[in-house]
Protein backbone atom coordinates (compact mmCIF):
# COMPACT_ATOMS: atom_id res chain seq x y z
CA UNK A 1 0.00 0.00 0.00
CA UNK A 2 1.07 3.67 -0.40
CA UNK A 3 0.65 4.86 2.52
CA UNK A 4 4.30 6.24 3.32
CA UNK A 5 4.26 7.99 -0.42
CA UNK A 6 5.86 11.08 0.26
CA UNK A 7 3.07 14.27 -0.10
CA UNK A 8 3.24 15.52 -3.74
CA UNK A 9 0.81 17.73 -5.95
CA UNK A 10 -2.28 15.76 -5.51
CA UNK A 11 -1.71 15.92 -1.43
CA UNK A 12 -1.62 19.68 -2.10
CA UNK A 13 -4.75 19.44 -4.13
CA UNK A 14 -6.71 17.75 -1.77
CA UNK A 15 -5.74 19.72 1.26
CA UNK A 16 -6.64 23.09 -0.81
CA UNK A 17 -10.38 21.25 -1.58
CA UNK A 18 -10.99 20.51 2.18
CA UNK A 19 -9.75 23.97 3.19
CA UNK A 20 -12.14 25.05 0.55
CA UNK A 21 -15.20 23.00 1.22
CA UNK A 22 -14.49 24.16 4.66
CA UNK A 23 -14.56 27.29 4.30
CA UNK A 24 -18.10 27.04 1.96
CA UNK A 25 -19.72 24.66 4.88
CA UNK A 26 -19.06 27.20 7.55
CA UNK A 27 -20.74 29.97 5.54
CA UNK A 28 -23.66 27.98 4.20
CA UNK A 29 -24.60 25.90 6.78
CA UNK A 30 -27.62 28.26 8.37
CA UNK A 31 -29.04 28.19 4.63
CA UNK A 32 -30.47 24.40 5.30
CA UNK A 33 -34.15 24.29 6.09
CA UNK A 34 -35.52 21.33 8.35
CA UNK A 35 -35.42 17.37 7.33
CA UNK A 36 -38.82 15.63 7.74
CA UNK A 37 -37.49 14.21 11.48
CA UNK A 38 -35.64 16.96 12.74
CA UNK A 39 -37.65 17.60 15.57
CA UNK A 40 -38.13 14.30 17.47
CA UNK A 41 -34.37 14.01 16.87
CA UNK A 42 -33.28 17.30 18.04
CA UNK A 43 -35.67 16.56 21.46
CA UNK A 44 -34.08 13.21 21.52
CA UNK A 45 -30.64 14.59 21.58
CA UNK A 46 -32.22 17.04 24.57
CA UNK A 47 -33.07 13.96 26.74
CA UNK A 48 -30.06 12.38 25.90
CA UNK A 49 -27.86 15.26 26.83
CA UNK A 50 -30.20 15.41 30.46
CA UNK A 51 -29.66 11.55 30.67
CA UNK A 52 -26.12 12.25 31.40
CA UNK A 53 -26.39 15.47 32.81
CA UNK A 54 -28.52 13.86 35.42
CA UNK A 55 -26.03 11.14 36.01
CA UNK A 56 -28.24 8.64 34.31
CA UNK A 57 -31.23 9.60 36.45
CA UNK A 58 -33.47 11.21 34.18
CA UNK A 59 -34.46 8.16 31.73
CA UNK A 60 -36.86 9.98 29.35
CA UNK A 61 -34.71 9.09 26.31
CA UNK A 62 -35.73 5.53 27.16
CA UNK A 63 -39.57 6.15 26.72
CA UNK A 64 -39.38 8.61 23.73
CA UNK A 65 -41.09 7.17 20.56
CA UNK A 66 -38.52 4.64 19.12
CA UNK A 67 -35.33 6.04 18.76
CA UNK A 68 -34.05 5.07 22.01
CA UNK A 69 -33.48 1.45 19.60
CA UNK A 70 -30.99 3.37 18.03
CA UNK A 71 -27.77 5.26 18.28
CA UNK A 72 -28.25 8.98 19.19
CA UNK A 73 -24.38 9.85 18.98
CA UNK A 74 -25.14 12.17 16.51
CA UNK A 75 -28.07 13.84 18.00
CA UNK A 76 -26.25 14.12 21.73
CA UNK A 77 -23.08 15.41 19.82
CA UNK A 78 -25.45 18.04 18.21
CA UNK A 79 -27.31 18.97 21.50
CA UNK A 80 -23.86 19.39 22.96
CA UNK A 81 -22.36 21.94 20.30
CA UNK A 82 -25.51 23.69 20.77
CA UNK A 83 -24.43 24.55 24.23
CA UNK A 84 -21.48 26.40 22.95
CA UNK A 85 -22.59 28.18 20.08
CA UNK A 86 -24.60 31.29 19.56
CA UNK A 87 -26.69 29.34 16.61
CA UNK A 88 -30.23 27.94 17.69
CA UNK A 89 -30.42 24.30 18.16
CA UNK A 90 -31.31 23.45 14.56
CA UNK A 91 -28.59 25.67 13.14
CA UNK A 92 -26.35 23.77 15.43
CA UNK A 93 -27.00 20.46 13.85
CA UNK A 94 -26.77 21.69 11.03
CA UNK A 95 -23.00 22.76 11.59
CA UNK A 96 -22.76 19.40 13.59
CA UNK A 97 -23.75 17.62 10.20
CA UNK A 98 -21.00 20.23 8.98
CA UNK A 99 -18.39 18.60 10.63
CA UNK A 100 -19.24 15.49 9.96
CA UNK A 101 -18.80 15.13 6.60
CA UNK A 102 -15.92 17.20 5.86
CA UNK A 103 -14.47 14.57 8.61
CA UNK A 104 -15.94 11.90 5.62
CA UNK A 105 -14.33 13.18 3.36
CA UNK A 106 -10.88 13.59 4.99
CA UNK A 107 -11.19 9.25 5.58
CA UNK A 108 -12.19 8.88 2.40
CA UNK A 109 -9.18 10.82 0.74
CA UNK A 110 -6.90 9.08 3.69
CA UNK A 111 -8.45 5.68 2.53
CA UNK A 112 -8.10 5.64 -0.71
CA UNK A 113 -4.16 7.15 -1.11
CA UNK A 114 -3.69 4.33 1.58
CA UNK A 115 -5.19 1.76 -1.10
CA UNK A 116 -3.75 3.43 -4.65
CA UNK A 117 -2.18 7.16 -3.77
CA UNK A 118 -2.46 10.41 -3.57
CA UNK A 119 -3.96 10.41 -6.96
CA UNK A 120 -6.67 8.54 -6.30
CA UNK A 121 -6.90 10.01 -3.04
CA UNK A 122 -8.06 13.40 -4.72
CA UNK A 123 -9.95 11.59 -6.92
CA UNK A 124 -12.12 9.99 -4.42
CA UNK A 125 -12.17 13.33 -1.92
CA UNK A 126 -13.51 15.37 -5.08
CA UNK A 127 -16.03 12.64 -6.56
CA UNK A 128 -17.76 12.43 -3.07
CA UNK A 129 -17.91 16.10 -2.81
CA UNK A 130 -19.82 16.56 -5.66
CA UNK A 131 -22.04 13.85 -4.77
CA UNK A 132 -25.14 15.80 -3.84
CA UNK A 133 -26.58 12.89 -1.96
CA UNK A 134 -23.75 13.28 0.08
CA UNK A 135 -22.98 16.78 0.13
CA UNK A 136 -26.00 17.70 0.73
CA UNK A 137 -27.25 15.00 3.17
CA UNK A 138 -23.91 15.77 5.61
CA UNK A 139 -26.50 18.84 6.71
CA UNK A 140 -29.58 17.61 6.93
CA UNK A 141 -30.05 13.86 7.45
CA UNK A 142 -28.89 12.74 11.02
CA UNK A 143 -28.63 9.14 10.54
CA UNK A 144 -27.34 8.07 6.98
CA UNK A 145 -24.64 10.51 6.72
CA UNK A 146 -23.24 10.17 10.13
CA UNK A 147 -23.60 6.66 9.76
CA UNK A 148 -21.89 6.23 6.34
CA UNK A 149 -18.83 8.70 7.61
CA UNK A 150 -18.86 5.85 10.70
CA UNK A 151 -18.69 3.04 8.63
CA UNK A 152 -15.98 4.38 6.05
CA UNK A 153 -13.79 5.38 9.16
CA UNK A 154 -14.21 2.19 10.53
CA UNK A 155 -13.15 0.65 7.12
CA UNK A 156 -10.05 2.57 7.13
CA UNK A 157 -9.34 1.40 10.14
CA UNK A 158 -9.43 -2.22 9.17
CA UNK A 159 -7.17 -1.60 6.36
CA UNK A 160 -4.42 0.25 8.33
CA UNK A 161 -4.23 -3.01 11.13
CA UNK A 162 -4.99 -5.67 7.73
CA UNK A 163 -1.69 -3.73 6.30
CA UNK A 164 0.17 -3.82 9.49
CA UNK A 165 -1.00 -7.48 10.42
CA UNK A 166 0.15 -9.45 12.53
CA UNK A 167 0.68 -6.48 14.87
CA UNK A 168 -1.26 -3.40 14.20
CA UNK A 169 0.00 -0.21 16.02
CA UNK A 170 -1.22 0.57 19.55
CA UNK A 171 -3.00 4.08 17.63
CA UNK A 172 -4.65 1.98 15.32
CA UNK A 173 -6.45 -0.19 17.72
CA UNK A 174 -7.44 2.99 19.49
CA UNK A 175 -9.06 4.08 16.07
CA UNK A 176 -10.55 1.22 15.37
CA UNK A 177 -12.28 1.02 18.97
CA UNK A 178 -13.25 5.14 18.73
CA UNK A 179 -14.74 4.18 14.89
CA UNK A 180 -16.60 0.79 16.20
CA UNK A 181 -18.29 2.67 18.89
CA UNK A 182 -19.03 5.74 16.98
CA UNK A 183 -20.78 3.66 14.69
CA UNK A 184 -22.73 1.69 17.08
CA UNK A 185 -23.51 5.28 18.58
CA UNK A 186 -24.84 6.59 15.23
CA UNK A 187 -26.89 3.00 14.51
CA UNK A 188 -26.61 -0.37 16.45
CA UNK A 189 -26.93 -2.51 13.13
CA UNK A 190 -23.16 -1.03 12.55
CA UNK A 191 -21.99 -3.86 14.65
CA UNK A 192 -22.54 -5.86 12.14
CA UNK A 193 -19.12 -4.27 10.22
CA UNK A 194 -17.17 -6.79 12.66
CA UNK A 195 -18.47 -10.08 10.77
CA UNK A 196 -17.10 -8.40 7.85
CA UNK A 197 -13.90 -7.78 8.55
CA UNK A 198 -13.30 -11.09 10.52
CA UNK A 199 -14.53 -12.68 6.59
CA UNK A 200 -11.89 -10.52 5.52
CA UNK A 201 -9.31 -11.56 7.45
CA UNK A 202 -9.89 -15.24 6.82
Amino acid sequence: MNQRVPAGPADMFAFACLIALSVIAGVTFQDYGLNWDDYAHSHYGELLYAYYASGFSDTRAFQFSNLYYYGGGFDLAASILDRFTTTDLFESRRLMGAFVGIAGLVVVWRLARRIAGPVAGAAALVLLAITPLYYGHMYINAKDAPFAVAMIFLLYTFVRAFDEYPRPKPMTIVLFGVALGLLIGTRVIGGIAVFFAATALL
